[in-house]
């Protein structure tokens, strides 16, 4: 009887673990019929939604980065310019 609870919440705790570390590779697979099944799609949805997540802001992130180092070659153009001006 033990086993049937001590499996699962070694399997949910592995997922969780796995998720603190920021892995959302290793799904959780549960071989139960009960709320411990559940919860193991749950914790798998969570994971995936989470990598949407992360995998959104570091798409954001870099655009910015691009956006940031456009703007700086923007800008450096203008210094050169006038700092090189004939009309100063």
């Amino acid at each position: 009887m033990a086993r049937f609870i001590t499996k699962p919440v070694s399997e949910l705790n592995e997922a969780a673990r796995n998720m603190a570390e920021l892995n959302f590779s290793h799904p959780c697979h549960v071989k139960s019929h009960d709320e411990f099944v559940q919860l193991a799609e749950s914790l798998n949805m969570m994971a995936e939604n989470l990598q949407q997540a992360f995998s959104s802001l570091e798409d954001a992130n870099r655009k910015l980065e691009q956006d940031v180092e456009q703007k700086k070659g923007c800008w450096q153009s203008v210094k050169n310019w006038w700092t090189t001006s004939p009309m100063k």
